[in-house]
């Protein structure tokens, strides 16, 4: 497997103070069954996970280019660790 490379993706700046990215997130279905998701998740000043989105998000972007930036960074939120449902809040 080819390992993506991530100089030309960075961490959106939401604010001064927030930032976000994407990471996989562990939560459960109806019948108590582990599911493994994409969400957008917020950090605050110190760079410590927040908040993640409410719903998982999909790929999107204005153009192929920008599609393909947003897969990319879905990629990299698979190399990081998993952050659990319920160990951060969720916002949006």
């Amino acid at each position: 497997m080819k390992k993506i490379e991530t100089e030309e993706i960075e961490v959106v700046s939401i604010e001064s103070e927030h930032t976000w990215n994407y990471r996989v997130v562990i939560g459960e279905d109806m019948d108590g069954e582990e599911t493994y998701t994409i969400r957008e998740v917020y950090y605050d000043a110190e760079g410590n996970p927040e908040f993640f989105s409410v719903d998982p998000v999909h790929p999107f972007g204005g153009s192929v280019k920008e599609l393909c930036n947003d897969i990319k960074m879905m990629r990299i939120a698979c190399e990081q660790a998993p952050i659990r449902d319920g160990d951060l809040g969720t916002g949006i």
